[in-house]
């Protein structure tokens, strides 16, 4: 079976394999049972824990490789990237718009390249 997920989070959104284990669990799931899955989620995902709590200056990390596992991820741009000083009120108000607004749109169009290229047999949305 292959399976086209999409979602907001990363698979590992805290430094040194932290966080919530439930969608890596998941995903090392559905690989182990020989199923493929296309994962479709931003570069930076909503659950990343920022210590300055801001974006800017945000790296990507590497996702971790899984069995089946295949990424298709996409960078979701944000006021925060910009050079200009953003007060904390706007700076939050951009990242719940980024993932409300703007992730639906993008993770659509890149869910659609993945369906003209190849068959899924399930739409997973996790946590959009």
């Amino acid at each position: 079976m292959h399976v086209l997920m999409l979602c907001a989070l990363e698979v590992w959104a805290l430094p040194d394999g932290g966080g919530a284990p439930s969608l890596y669990k998941t995903l090392r799931a559905y690989g182990e049972r020989g199923h493929r899955v296309t994962f479709v989620a931003p570069t930076i995902g909503a659950n990343r824990l920022l210590p300055s709590g801001r974006l800017r200056g945000a790296q990507p990390w590497a996702p971790p490789e899984l069995p089946g596992l295949h990424y298709e991820r996409f960078h979701l741009p944000s006021l925060q990237e910009s050079r200009l000083p953003l007060p904390g009120a706007i700076a939050k108000a951009d990242q719940k718009l980024r993932f409300s607004v703007l992730f639906p749109r993008l993770a659509a169009r890149r869910a659609e390249l993945v369906l003209r290229r190849e068959p899924v047999d399930l739409l997973y949305g996790y946590e959009v």
